[in-house]
């Protein structure tokens, strides 16, 4: 375990194919169940693992990495540029077939359409860190890496969600100045996927010196 933050690197690119797959491996760990059942419906472990090798934009990301291997991933996004899951219709469709790749297509054209990034903010759109890991500042670091480069990019506001089944990361959220703007239940709609509800967030950012 590292013994200071100093001993976690945070990065804005991947070094290799190796630290693409370590990327993929505890992305998919901590969000299993939701790519299952609400976000792309893969067939197994395996084909999950396959896409996300190939929609990663690392470049819309940050990655913690501890003595050489990635322990902690977050994914974001902003206007006119590139979701961290880049899921493009070549990609599904070679992946999924004609008719699996085109209703997985819209569905996430539909989930994207829903959760808009505006011009002035960056969209969280997912924070996963090694399970070995927790507990060891990574998750805000890796948020810490966010808010200086919505900063650098003239951005006012990061916003996120969690899933009312992940108390510890919104006490984390909290912690680091983010308010609840909103909740929802979904109930049983979302119960495969691992929760019932999520609160939305919103952190205002002072602007840089």
């Amino acid at each position: 375990m590292p013994r200071t933050n100093a001993d976690i690197q945070i990065t804005h690119h991947l070094p290799s194919n190796d630290h693409l797959r370590q990327a993929v491996n505890v992305y998919y760990l901590a969000f299993a169940q939701k790519m299952h059942h609400l976000e792309f419906f893969p067939r197994s472990v395996e084909q999950a693992q396959h896409v996300l090798g190939q929609v990663f934009l690392p470049e819309s990301g940050f990655f913690a990495l501890y003595q050489g291997e990635v322990v902690g991933v977050v994914g974001m996004r902003r206007r006119h540029h590139g979701r961290f899951l880049n899921f493009t219709w070549p990609i599904l469709r070679a992946e999924f077939g004609l008719w699996g790749g085109a209703w997985r297509s819209a569905w996430q054209g539909i989930t994207h359409f829903r959760r808009p990034a505006h011009d002035d903010e960056i969209r969280i759109e997912g924070v996963a860190v090694a399970e070995h890991m927790r507990g060891q500042g990574v998750g805000s670091l890796l948020m810490n890496a966010v808010c200086d480069h919505a900063r650098s990019h003239g951005c006012r506001t990061i916003v996120l969600e969690v899933v009312n089944t992940n108390p510890r990361a919104q006490e984390l959220y909290e912690r680091l100045g983010f308010v609840i703007t909103k909740s929802e239940w979904y109930g049983t709609i979302t119960a495969r996927a691992g929760f019932t509800g999520a609160t939305y967030m919103r952190k205002t950012l002072e602007p840089s010196r």
